[in-house]
This record gives structure tokens, sequence and C-alpha cells, in this order.
């Protein structure tokens, strides 16, 4: 086992697209499995605003973000974790970018999703949009 390297950390960030963000609810900690997607910068996720996790956001911005890959008998694996503050997105140009973004990432134009982008950048306190800065990383894998 050993630790990655930056640039190793970046390709599994940058290649993957499912990871689970850790919050703090309350005084426990809660886990749930997201789609992201990265610019290099950040790691976006949308999230419900109404959901269990939104409302921990709130209370208490520290998250930590993980990234796991590995074969089916465990010979080969890699995992990142992406510690920071989350964000809401509310700027409207940040808001736009971020919905082109995951149209890219899908594979989709960058029209794609651009009502949807545009309803949020209108009524920005109700945005679903998510994300961390990819600053403090650490990985570790076995090859």
């Amino acid at each position: 086992m050993r630790d990655m390297t930056r640039e190793e950390i970046d390709k599994l960030i940058k290649e993957w697209t499912w990871g689970t963000v850790m919050v703090v609810d309350s005084d426990k900690p809660y886990g749930v499995e997201v789609a992201y997607y990265t610019d290099g910068n950040y790691i976006y996720m949308i999230s419900s605003p109404l959901g269990r996790t939104a409302h921990s956001f709130k209370r208490n911005q520290n998250v930590a973000f993980k990234i796991c890959d590995t074969d089916l008998k465990f010979k080969r694996w890699r995992a990142v974790i992406v510690e920071g503050k989350i964000e809401k997105v509310t700027k409207k140009e940040d808001i736009l970018t971020a919905f082109k973004l995951l149209a890219k990432r899908m594979g989709r134009s960058d029209g794609h999703y651009e009502k949807v982008a545009e309803k949020h950048s209108n009524e920005p306190e109700k945005s679903p949009v998510h994300r961390i800065p990819i600053e403090v990383v650490g990985g570790r894998c076995n090859f």
C-alpha cells in the first residue's frame, strides 16, 4: 500500500463520477452517495435543498468526499478523500457553468440543462448546486 501522488489523485477525481459525501448531521456523521463532476478546482454535485444532506450543509459546512475504486476481488484498489467546506453555488454565472459541466460530463450538449440552469440562477437561494474546493486531498492505493 502507498500514498497516491497528486497527479494520480486528480486523475481519479476526473475519471470517476460517483462518490460519498460525508457531513455532520447534528452530532453524528452522515454519508450519502452522489454523482459528481469536476472542473479540476471543485467537485460539484446536485443535492435537493429539502433533503437531510442539504440541511446538514446549512448547519455545518465541514465535509469529506470519498471516491473509491476496486476490482471485484479487491486485488487492486485506490481511494481518494477530499476534505473542506462545502459551498452552495448561488452566483448566476457559477450555476450556469455548473450545469454546462454536468451536461459535458454526461455527453450532452452545453445547452442541455439550460432551462434548468436558468430557473435556478433566477432563484439562487433554491439552487441545488453545491461544490467542494479540491484543496485538502489524500489518496492511497495498493499498486
